[in-house]
């Protein structure tokens, strides 16, 4: 089975991870680098995050998930 690549800040993989029962690749995003989480986000097919900004968004982006505070989590 080919592992899910899940992009998530430091502060969230601790919570998230524990809970995962499906192979995955975890993608730990920057605090601050707007363009360097923009390119790792091109790589991710699920975005856990507290935020998403615009400045992430592109057109390689190929996500099929983004979990967000005001989403829920």
């Amino acid at each position: 089975m080919i592992p899910i690549k899940i992009a998530l800040n430091a502060k969230i993989a601790p919570i998230l991870e524990p809970e995962l029962d499906c192979p995955y690749q975890p993608i730990l995003l920057p605090d601050q680098d707007d363009t360097e989480i923009a390119r790792l986000l091109t790589e991710a097919d699920v975005l856990v995050s507290p935020r998403f900004k615009a400045s992430w968004r592109s057109p390689e982006m190929r996500l099929r998930l983004v979990l967000t505070t005001g989403a829920g989590i």
